[in-house]
């Protein structure tokens, strides 16, 4: 047996020590991508851009461990067949942004708990002291957008882009059927009602469907019948 004295150095103990370098955060949240739904699109100094949402990939939703492998493809066709563009985190036609997603270390005050902040690239948290100011590179964040439209991961035309002006007027006809309480909702009104005048405005730039091809017709010569053809 060995019985040389081993040394050790002491460090100093700090229950700061592995929160200090961390974001703190409300929740940890999960893993996600990024994710459009086909009528969810706004007018942005004259240019149509698609409003993105998250599509998480947790545990027991959205097939996302069937079997218990996690495959994001999974949750991802469960997405697509509902009309939806999927935009995968390293898609390569996306070019500097393909790996648009990103973490940070982030721990959770409340719960004492630690784990890594989903976020993309787009979004920067600064700490203030004790607070948590989060910024976001808009004209990057709207370049990565108008990329999306580009390449052909989020299509828009003019019949499309009219649906989502009907629904805009949806939302204001029912605006208009409640009492006008407060300020604010009046000017939630007049940008509504805005917006929907811009959007039409716009609709004369923007590309028509492409029809749906018309099936050839055939045209078959007809041959007398005989008796050897029963």
């Amino acid at each position: 047996m060995d019985l040389t004295a081993k040394q050790f150095t002491p460090q100093a103990f700090s229950e700061v020590s592995e929160t200090r370098d961390r974001l703190p955060v409300q929740m940890i949240n999960n893993k996600h991508e990024l994710f459009h739904k086909p009528f969810d699109w706004e007018l942005k100094n004259g240019t149509w851009l698609p409003v993105l949402s998250p599509m998480p990939f947790m545990a027991s939703l959205n097939n996302y461990d069937m079997d218990g492998v996690k495959d994001c493809e999974n949750v991802r066709q469960i997405f697509r067949n509902k009309g939806c563009a999927c935009i995968p985190n390293g898609d390569q036609r996306l070019g500097k942004w393909a790996n648009y997603m990103a973490t940070v270390d982030a721990y959770n005050p409340e719960m004492n708990s630690v784990g890594k902040y989903w976020i993309t690239v787009f979004d920067s948290p600064i700490m203030v002291g004790n607070r948590v100011k989060w910024s976001r590179d808009e004209k990057a964040y709207d370049a990565f957008r108008q990329l999306l439209v580009d390449v052909g991961i989020c299509t828009l035309n003019a019949t499309i882009a009219g649906m989502v002006i009907d629904r805009k007027v949806e939302s204001l006809t029912s605006m208009y059927q409640v009492p006008v309480t407060s300020k604010s909702k009046q000017t939630a009104i007049e940008l509504l009602e805005k917006d929907i005048a811009a959007m039409r405005a716009s609709l004369q730039g923007l590309e028509q469907p492409v029809p749906a091809a018309q099936p050839k017709r055939r045209r078959f010569a007809s041959t007398p019948a005989t008796e050897d053809d029963s």
